[in-house]
């Protein structure tokens, strides 16, 4: 794991520009070694026995339930399958994205937030749908880091736009 770590913190480097400006040819030949190295990690821990798996249900219902912060600032109707939503990742790491996407939806100050996490039966993943109405557009620290968050979990985040302020990660 030790070269994989030193690849991907030179990756880091050059996607924040550090060795210079880059167009978006380069951008994209990033991103997709940044998700190679990813890839391999993830093999690399699986091998090692240290693939975890975190319960997204009691971090979504602690962050967005009817006794948070949220709830308190605006509307928030939460829609969860019944069954544990199992996150490949470490605890730690699950709840830091679960944070980060609280403070993105916080930016945008909606008065009424929609949560709706559904099941990607194919592709074996989870599809989580924050909708936000009567908002302003998020914070570009707050969707850059959300993203970065998402890939290290191996998902995607498509960012709200202002036809559609829906924000859908794919853990």
């Amino acid at each position: 794991r030790t070269p994989l770590m030193v690849i991907k913190g030179y990756l880091d480097m050059m996607m924040k520009g550090i060795a210079g400006p880059m167009n978006a040819t380069v951008q994209r030949y990033l991103d997709r070694m940044m998700r190679a190295a990813q890839d391999q990690r993830t093999l690399i821990d699986h091998r090692l026995g240290r693939a975890a798996l975190t319960d997204l249900r009691p971090l979504l219902h602690s962050t967005f339930g009817p006794t948070s912060r949220h709830a308190q600032r605006c509307t928030v109707t939460m829609t969860l399958p019944e069954r544990p939503l199992l996150v490949k990742g470490a605890r730690v790491e699950v709840e830091t994205w679960v944070r980060a996407l609280a403070r993105g939806l916080a930016s945008t100050r909606a008065t009424v937030m929609k949560l709706q996490v559904e099941a990607l039966e194919p592709t074996s993943c989870w599809r989580v749908l924050a909708t936000t109405e009567g908002t302003e557009a998020p914070s570009a620290k707050a969707l850059t880091r959300m993203r970065e968050l998402t890939r290290r979990l191996g998902g995607r985040l498509e960012a709200p736009t202002d036809e559609e302020p829906r924000w859908v990660a794919r853990l």
